[in-house]
């Protein structure tokens, strides 16, 4: 009996592609102390949260026998909606996945409904309904950001806390606590419950499901429904990350191995315009003392390469002479950045302050399509330094924050 289910075990593709990923974590184990650690491996599944929870809704779709490609626009959708009243209206994490969960459901009942009442392809209805969705939601917003969240949406969770060997603090934070409960209720649901058999049934053989009975139409709302809600859970886990909602995006990291992890989970969400930058001296900016490793999604398509200094006119210089002592010598440095340097500041820190400001902020008017090059962001941010421009916004701000604060 061992043997004949261990041949069986043995003569299916998901033992092989098991067995690669063990054979992998095995000589990357090897290879280097850092993989096993616990900061690495929470570092990584919090980056593949999202798609971990968006994953386990599509398997139950695909398990039916249909596919939905529109899950990146319903998550975007369901995110705004969750952001805008959050912003506006304050709530708690219960309601911000409840808002989510009602848009992306009833996106996820559309599709349910289109792809069983037309009879057509489900890759074709999604694809029409991503299409529809995400043309809804710009016209809607006009690609207006969304930022500012409150404070409890901002801390996010962290259960079970605690500070490891390292020093870092590590407990079970949003993400992981909302990937774990998605993939133990979706294993339940599939293996455990009459409605799980079900969709092996309809996905098995669809008019054989029909004769015995089975609502097809209920069915179709079921999974369809269920890929929505975890599309909602899914706008919820990413926004917590980010800390805003925009289709265009600026995002630093700290690991080189990010790169092209999080712009690709960018694009999945429906994302427009989006760079992910870690500088090679360990910078989580576009580095003015290194190369700065990019990762660009712009028109639907994901471009991985490098960035220099020179190649907009500025001289590659080391980051060290930007350390400061306190905070008074970190306003110091940021007023001179702006053009505006006490007399504390020298001119050699001055300059540098400025240029890798310039380089940012220029790499971030790109990012949001207000010009169509990095090095034309540059020029249109050394104008708004000369002009006071930067400096007077800087101001409103350091307003708008005390009239908040007192």
């Amino acid at each position: 009996m061992n043997k004949m289910h261990l041949s069986r075990l043995i003569g299916q593709h998901e033992f092989w592609l098991g067995l690669l990923v063990v054979a992998l974590a095995v000589g990357l184990s090897v290879s280097t102390d850092e993989f096993l650690s616990l900061g690495n491996l929470t570092d990584v599944a919090t980056s593949y949260a999202i798609l971990g929870i968006l994953a386990c809704g599509l398997f139950v779709v695909l398990i039916s026998g249909g596919i939905d490609i529109s899950f990146p626009a319903m998550t975007a959708i369901a995110q705004y909606a969750m952001a805008s009243w959050v912003i506006g209206h304050g709530g708690n994490f219960a309601l911000a996945l409840t808002i989510a969960i009602a848009v992306g459901l009833l996106l996820g009942l559309i599709n349910g409904f289109l792809v069983y009442w037309l009879r057509v392809p489900a890759i074709i209805i999604t694809i029409a309904t991503l299409n529809v969705y995400y043309g809804l939601l710009v016209y809607a917003t006009k690609g207006t950001w969304l930022y500012g969240f409150p404070d409890w949406f901002m801390n996010g969770i962290n259960w079970f806390s605690f500070t490891a060997a390292d020093g870092y603090d590590y407990g079970l934070t949003l993400p992981l606590l909302c990937l774990a409960a998605v993939i133990v209720f979706t294993a339940v649901l599939m293996n455990y419950t009459r409605l799980g058999r079900q969709v092996y049934a309809m996905g098995g053989n669809r008019d054989a499901a029909s004769r015995l009975g089975l609502n097809l139409l209920k069915l179709h709302f079921y999974v369809y429904g269920y890929m929505g809600i975890l599309a909602g859970v899914a706008a919820v886990v990413q926004a917590q990350i980010t800390q805003s909602v925009a289709p265009n995006s600026l995002l630093g990291v700290f690991h080189p191995d990010l790169v092209g992890i999080l712009v690709r989970v960018m694009q999945r969400l429906g994302a427009r315009h989006v760079l992910v930058v870690h500088g090679k001296d360990n910078m989580d900016e576009v580095s003015l003392g290194a190369a700065t490793m990019v990762g660009e999604l712009k028109n639907g398509e994901v471009r991985e390469y490098d960035i220099h200094p020179e190649d907009f006119g500025l001289a590659m210089q080391s980051n060290r002479s930007l350390r400061v002592a306190g905070a008074a010598e970190s306003k110091d440095v940021v007023l001179a950045a702006l053009g505006d340097a006490p007399l504390s500041v020298p001119s050699a820190v001055e300059h540098t302050a400025r240029e890798i400001v310039l380089l940012n902020a220029g790499t971030a008017l790109y990012a949001a399509n207000t010009v169509d090059s990095i090095g034309a962001g540059i020029a249109a941010a050394r104008e708004a330094v000369a002009s006071g421009a930067a400096r007077a916004k800087l101001e409103q701000f350091v307003a708008v924050t005390r009239r908040l604060a007192s």
